[in-house]
Protein backbone atom coordinates (compact mmCIF):
# COMPACT_ATOMS: atom_id res chain seq x y z
CA UNK A 1 0.00 0.00 0.00
CA UNK A 2 1.31 3.44 -0.93
CA UNK A 3 0.82 6.06 1.71
CA UNK A 4 0.12 9.64 0.84
CA UNK A 5 2.87 12.09 1.58
CA UNK A 6 2.26 14.28 4.64
CA UNK A 7 1.63 17.99 3.95
CA UNK A 8 4.41 20.50 4.42
CA UNK A 9 5.07 21.37 8.06
CA UNK A 10 3.98 17.91 9.26
CA UNK A 11 5.60 14.52 9.65
CA UNK A 12 4.28 11.00 10.01
CA UNK A 13 4.19 9.49 13.46
CA UNK A 14 5.81 6.05 13.06
CA UNK A 15 3.78 4.63 15.91
CA UNK A 16 0.31 5.83 14.94
CA UNK A 17 0.84 6.40 11.21
CA UNK A 18 -0.89 9.79 11.44
CA UNK A 19 0.54 13.06 10.10
CA UNK A 20 1.36 15.43 12.91
CA UNK A 21 2.46 19.02 13.02
CA UNK A 22 6.26 19.22 13.04
CA UNK A 23 7.87 20.99 16.05
CA UNK A 24 11.44 21.23 17.37
CA UNK A 25 10.44 19.31 20.44
CA UNK A 26 9.09 16.45 18.30
CA UNK A 27 12.35 16.30 16.39
CA UNK A 28 14.67 16.37 19.37
CA UNK A 29 12.82 14.37 21.99
CA UNK A 30 11.88 10.71 21.49
CA UNK A 31 8.31 9.52 22.07
CA UNK A 32 7.44 9.04 25.71
CA UNK A 33 6.94 5.30 25.22
CA UNK A 34 10.30 4.68 23.49
CA UNK A 35 11.61 1.31 24.72
CA UNK A 36 14.40 1.54 27.30
CA UNK A 37 16.72 -0.61 25.24
CA UNK A 38 16.50 1.75 22.31
CA UNK A 39 18.06 5.20 22.11
CA UNK A 40 17.01 8.04 19.77
CA UNK A 41 18.98 8.52 16.61
CA UNK A 42 19.39 12.24 17.25
CA UNK A 43 21.30 13.95 20.08
CA UNK A 44 19.08 15.49 22.73
CA UNK A 45 19.46 19.16 23.53
CA UNK A 46 17.84 21.01 26.42
CA UNK A 47 14.58 22.71 25.65
CA UNK A 48 14.04 26.42 26.11
CA UNK A 49 12.10 25.69 29.28
CA UNK A 50 14.98 23.68 30.67
CA UNK A 51 17.48 26.43 29.89
CA UNK A 52 15.37 28.90 31.85
CA UNK A 53 15.55 26.78 35.04
CA UNK A 54 17.68 28.24 37.90
CA UNK A 55 21.09 26.71 38.64
CA UNK A 56 20.85 24.22 41.50
CA UNK A 57 23.67 24.68 44.04
CA UNK A 58 24.52 21.71 46.29
CA UNK A 59 23.42 22.12 49.88
CA UNK A 60 25.95 22.70 52.65
CA UNK A 61 25.72 19.08 53.69
CA UNK A 62 26.39 17.85 50.16
CA UNK A 63 29.26 20.31 49.78
CA UNK A 64 30.79 19.09 53.03
CA UNK A 65 30.62 15.50 51.85
CA UNK A 66 32.19 16.45 48.51
CA UNK A 67 35.03 18.29 50.27
CA UNK A 68 35.60 15.35 52.60
CA UNK A 69 35.73 12.95 49.68
CA UNK A 70 38.18 15.25 47.88
CA UNK A 71 40.42 15.50 50.96
CA UNK A 72 40.28 11.73 51.44
CA UNK A 73 41.23 11.18 47.83
CA UNK A 74 44.16 13.59 48.14
CA UNK A 75 45.33 11.98 51.37
CA UNK A 76 45.15 8.52 49.81
CA UNK A 77 47.20 9.66 46.84
CA UNK A 78 49.92 11.24 49.04
CA UNK A 79 51.97 8.65 50.94
CA UNK A 80 52.58 9.53 54.58
CA UNK A 81 56.27 8.98 55.29
CA UNK A 82 57.52 8.66 58.89
CA UNK A 83 58.85 12.23 58.72
CA UNK A 84 55.49 13.56 57.48
CA UNK A 85 53.63 11.72 60.23
CA UNK A 86 56.07 13.08 62.81
CA UNK A 87 55.59 16.65 61.59
CA UNK A 88 51.79 16.38 61.57
CA UNK A 89 51.73 14.82 65.01
CA UNK A 90 53.86 17.44 66.74
CA UNK A 91 53.46 20.68 64.78
CA UNK A 92 50.13 20.74 62.93
CA UNK A 93 47.76 23.33 64.43
CA UNK A 94 50.31 24.02 67.19
CA UNK A 95 51.64 27.57 66.84
CA UNK A 96 55.29 28.16 67.72
CA UNK A 97 56.27 31.39 69.47
CA UNK A 98 59.56 33.22 69.84
CA UNK A 99 59.97 34.34 73.44
CA UNK A 100 60.19 38.07 74.08
CA UNK A 101 61.22 38.22 77.74
CA UNK A 102 63.87 36.25 79.63
CA UNK A 103 67.01 36.85 81.62
CA UNK A 104 69.20 39.38 79.80
CA UNK A 105 72.45 38.23 78.24
CA UNK A 106 75.81 39.76 78.98
CA UNK A 107 77.52 39.96 75.59
CA UNK A 108 80.95 41.60 75.45
CA UNK A 109 80.91 44.67 73.22
CA UNK A 110 77.09 44.74 72.88
CA UNK A 111 75.02 47.64 74.19
CA UNK A 112 71.59 46.36 73.09
CA UNK A 113 69.69 44.42 75.77
CA UNK A 114 69.08 40.96 74.36
CA UNK A 115 67.97 37.51 75.44
CA UNK A 116 68.63 33.96 74.31
CA UNK A 117 66.77 33.11 71.09
CA UNK A 118 64.28 30.47 72.27
CA UNK A 119 60.96 29.09 71.07
CA UNK A 120 58.05 27.29 72.67
CA UNK A 121 57.87 23.49 72.48
CA UNK A 122 54.88 21.15 72.64
CA UNK A 123 56.70 18.77 74.98
CA UNK A 124 59.65 16.38 75.20
CA UNK A 125 57.89 13.95 72.85
CA UNK A 126 58.88 16.04 69.84
CA UNK A 127 62.47 15.05 70.65
CA UNK A 128 62.03 11.49 71.92
CA UNK A 129 59.85 10.66 68.89
CA UNK A 130 62.07 12.43 66.38
CA UNK A 131 62.49 10.88 62.92
CA UNK A 132 65.80 11.51 61.15
CA UNK A 133 65.54 13.37 57.84
CA UNK A 134 67.86 10.85 56.21
CA UNK A 135 66.41 7.46 55.34
CA UNK A 136 67.74 4.36 57.01
CA UNK A 137 71.05 3.40 55.46
CA UNK A 138 71.91 6.95 54.40
CA UNK A 139 74.63 8.58 56.45
CA UNK A 140 73.84 12.15 57.59
CA UNK A 141 77.01 14.16 57.10
CA UNK A 142 76.56 17.93 57.29
CA UNK A 143 72.79 18.38 57.58
CA UNK A 144 72.79 19.10 61.33
CA UNK A 145 71.30 22.59 60.91
CA UNK A 146 68.31 21.24 58.95
CA UNK A 147 67.89 18.42 61.45
CA UNK A 148 67.85 20.94 64.31
CA UNK A 149 65.30 23.12 62.52
CA UNK A 150 63.06 20.16 61.77
CA UNK A 151 62.94 18.88 65.34
CA UNK A 152 61.94 22.39 66.47
CA UNK A 153 59.19 22.69 63.84
CA UNK A 154 61.06 25.49 62.05
CA UNK A 155 61.31 23.82 58.62
CA UNK A 156 58.55 22.44 56.38
CA UNK A 157 58.88 18.66 56.11
CA UNK A 158 59.22 18.25 52.33
CA UNK A 159 61.79 21.07 52.14
CA UNK A 160 63.70 19.73 55.13
CA UNK A 161 64.04 16.32 53.46
CA UNK A 162 65.23 17.89 50.20
CA UNK A 163 67.62 20.22 52.03
CA UNK A 164 69.20 17.38 53.99
CA UNK A 165 69.60 15.17 50.95
CA UNK A 166 71.06 17.96 48.83
CA UNK A 167 73.54 19.27 51.38
CA UNK A 168 74.78 15.78 52.27
CA UNK A 169 75.40 15.11 48.59
CA UNK A 170 76.75 18.46 47.37
CA UNK A 171 77.67 20.52 50.41
CA UNK A 172 81.21 21.09 51.61
CA UNK A 173 80.94 22.85 54.95
CA UNK A 174 77.27 23.02 55.92
CA UNK A 175 75.32 26.15 56.87
CA UNK A 176 77.34 29.05 58.23
CA UNK A 177 76.34 30.21 61.71
CA UNK A 178 75.59 33.72 60.43
CA UNK A 179 73.32 32.31 57.72
CA UNK A 180 71.46 30.46 60.46
CA UNK A 181 70.78 33.76 62.21
CA UNK A 182 69.27 35.26 59.05
CA UNK A 183 67.01 32.28 58.54
CA UNK A 184 65.74 32.35 62.13
CA UNK A 185 64.85 36.04 61.76
CA UNK A 186 63.03 35.41 58.47
CA UNK A 187 61.06 32.53 59.99
CA UNK A 188 59.47 34.88 62.50
CA UNK A 189 59.28 37.87 60.16
CA UNK A 190 61.48 40.17 62.20
CA UNK A 191 64.38 42.38 60.98
CA UNK A 192 67.51 40.32 60.45
CA UNK A 193 69.63 42.65 62.57
CA UNK A 194 67.62 41.63 65.66
CA UNK A 195 68.98 38.06 65.62
CA UNK A 196 72.71 37.66 66.15
CA UNK A 197 75.09 34.76 66.45
CA UNK A 198 77.35 34.86 69.52
CA UNK A 199 80.49 32.71 69.87
CA UNK A 200 82.17 31.97 73.21
CA UNK A 201 85.79 30.63 73.16
CA UNK A 202 87.25 27.92 75.39
CA UNK A 203 90.99 28.30 74.78
CA UNK A 204 92.07 25.92 77.55
CA UNK A 205 90.86 22.78 75.70
CA UNK A 206 89.19 21.49 78.84
CA UNK A 207 85.97 19.68 77.97
CA UNK A 208 84.86 19.40 81.59
CA UNK A 209 85.15 23.15 82.07
CA UNK A 210 83.40 23.77 78.72
CA UNK A 211 80.42 21.49 79.38
CA UNK A 212 79.97 22.85 82.91
CA UNK A 213 80.00 26.44 81.62
CA UNK A 214 77.53 25.66 78.83
CA UNK A 215 75.16 23.90 81.22
CA UNK A 216 75.25 26.82 83.64
CA UNK A 217 74.58 29.27 80.81
CA UNK A 218 71.56 27.31 79.55
CA UNK A 219 70.18 26.83 83.06
CA UNK A 220 70.29 30.60 83.63
CA UNK A 221 68.94 31.80 80.28
CA UNK A 222 66.66 29.10 78.85
CA UNK A 223 63.06 29.29 80.06
CA UNK A 224 60.94 26.28 80.98
CA UNK A 225 59.19 24.53 78.05
CA UNK A 226 61.39 26.32 75.53
CA UNK A 227 64.22 25.23 73.26
CA UNK A 228 67.13 26.82 71.43
CA UNK A 229 69.91 25.93 68.99
CA UNK A 230 73.42 25.35 70.29
CA UNK A 231 76.59 25.22 68.19
CA UNK A 232 79.86 23.54 69.10
CA UNK A 233 83.29 23.72 67.49
CA UNK A 234 85.68 20.82 68.04
CA UNK A 235 89.46 21.11 67.70
CA UNK A 236 92.25 18.60 67.65
CA UNK A 237 95.92 19.48 68.01
CA UNK A 238 95.03 23.17 67.75
CA UNK A 239 93.08 22.87 64.49
CA UNK A 240 89.37 22.88 63.88
CA UNK A 241 88.05 19.41 63.08
CA UNK A 242 84.34 20.13 62.68
CA UNK A 243 81.45 22.27 63.91
CA UNK A 244 78.03 21.05 64.90
CA UNK A 245 74.45 22.23 65.48
CA UNK A 246 72.26 20.62 68.12
CA UNK A 247 69.26 21.46 70.29
CA UNK A 248 68.87 22.32 73.97
CA UNK A 249 65.50 22.38 75.72
CA UNK A 250 64.23 22.82 79.25
CA UNK A 251 61.40 20.68 80.61
CA UNK A 252 60.26 20.66 84.24
CA UNK A 253 63.14 23.04 84.94
CA UNK A 254 65.74 20.52 83.76
CA UNK A 255 68.10 21.02 80.83
CA UNK A 256 68.29 18.39 78.07
CA UNK A 257 70.72 18.20 75.14
CA UNK A 258 69.52 16.60 71.92
CA UNK A 259 71.52 15.72 68.82
CA UNK A 260 68.88 15.02 66.10
CA UNK A 261 71.38 14.31 63.33
CA UNK A 262 72.49 11.09 65.01
CA UNK A 263 68.99 9.82 65.75
CA UNK A 264 68.67 6.11 64.74
CA UNK A 265 72.42 5.87 63.97
CA UNK A 266 73.53 5.62 67.60
CA UNK A 267 71.82 4.58 70.86
CA UNK A 268 69.37 7.09 72.31
CA UNK A 269 71.46 7.70 75.42
CA UNK A 270 74.17 9.15 73.16
CA UNK A 271 71.89 11.72 71.51
CA UNK A 272 69.53 12.77 74.32
CA UNK A 273 70.93 13.47 77.74
CA UNK A 274 70.79 15.84 80.69
CA UNK A 275 74.57 15.97 80.48
CA UNK A 276 76.32 17.42 77.44
CA UNK A 277 79.47 15.52 78.39
CA UNK A 278 77.61 12.25 77.82
CA UNK A 279 77.06 13.21 74.17
CA UNK A 280 80.41 14.75 73.26
CA UNK A 281 82.48 11.93 74.72
CA UNK A 282 81.63 9.96 71.58
CA UNK A 283 83.19 12.57 69.28
CA UNK A 284 86.68 11.09 69.60
CA UNK A 285 89.83 12.71 70.90
CA UNK A 286 88.62 16.27 70.31
CA UNK A 287 88.07 19.32 72.49
CA UNK A 288 85.36 21.97 72.56
CA UNK A 289 87.12 25.14 71.47
CA UNK A 290 83.96 27.27 71.09
CA UNK A 291 80.27 27.18 71.76
CA UNK A 292 77.72 29.44 70.13
CA UNK A 293 74.14 30.55 70.53
CA UNK A 294 71.64 32.95 68.96
CA UNK A 295 70.40 36.09 70.67
CA UNK A 296 67.41 38.28 69.91
CA UNK A 297 66.59 41.85 70.89
CA UNK A 298 63.91 44.49 70.44
CA UNK A 299 60.80 42.32 70.98
CA UNK A 300 57.79 43.76 72.80
CA UNK A 301 55.64 40.63 72.61
CA UNK A 302 56.05 36.95 71.73
CA UNK A 303 56.25 36.49 67.95
CA UNK A 304 54.48 33.66 66.18
CA UNK A 305 56.32 31.73 63.49
CA UNK A 306 55.08 32.69 60.03
CA UNK A 307 57.34 31.11 57.42
CA UNK A 308 59.19 27.77 57.38
CA UNK A 309 60.05 27.84 53.68
CA UNK A 310 62.60 30.65 53.51
CA UNK A 311 65.72 29.90 51.44
CA UNK A 312 68.85 28.78 53.32
CA UNK A 313 72.33 29.24 51.92
CA UNK A 314 75.09 26.75 52.59
CA UNK A 315 78.70 26.25 51.58
CA UNK A 316 78.71 23.94 48.59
Amino acid sequence: MIRKRCPNGTRRNKRTGECEKFTRRNRLNPPADLPKNRSPSTIEEPSTDELDQPLVVPSAAVSAVMEKQSATSTAMSTPKTPRTLYARSHFKDKPIYLLDKARELSIPGSTDPSILFQISISGPEQFTNYVNLSKKGDKPLIDCFFQSLFTLGLREVSLAKKDAKKINKRGKDGVLFTEGAQYLASTFGIPKELVKYVSVPFPTYNNKHATTSINQFMTNHLENNHATILTLQFDKYGKRVFSHYMVVYKHKNKIFYFDPQNKTDVPDNRILSKTLANIIKYTGNTFISRFGYYSVSGLDDPIQMINVRCPIKYVG
